[in-house]
């Protein structure tokens, strides 16, 4: 998955993404999240992700802040359910502080 999104010629039309349920955990958070991490060399071209109840916790909440800050594409996240901390949701917030455009979630 992590290497499709990375391949401009692999499902370029794919815009949506729902992985609720499918136990990502954070190892598997981080991946998806440098996937989408322009700065990583992401090319992930996603508007919207949903990645409820996957026990992502606060290590994959702050690799998706590190994604998200500067990834104009991905205009919405929900990360409901995921056992973040007050860390993770602070990593996030300031990440979505600096963004340069709107994100919903």
């Amino acid at each position: 998955l992590v290497m499709g999104l990375n391949d401009p010629n692999w499902l370029p039309s794919l815009t949506a993404l729902d992985l609720s349920f499918a136990h990502l955990g954070v190892q598997g958070a981080e991946y998806l999240a440098s996937a989408l991490n322009p700065k990583k060399g992401g090319k992930g071209k996603l508007v919207s992700l949903t990645l409820v109840h996957n026990g992502i916790g606060s290590g994959g909440a702050a690799a998706f802040a590190a994604a998200i800050m500067y990834n104009s594409n991905l205009t919405r996240l929900d990360v409901t359910s995921n056992r973040i901390t007050e860390k993770g949701a602070g990593a996030l917030a300031e990440s979505l502080r600096k963004r340069k455009s709107v994100l919903c979630y």
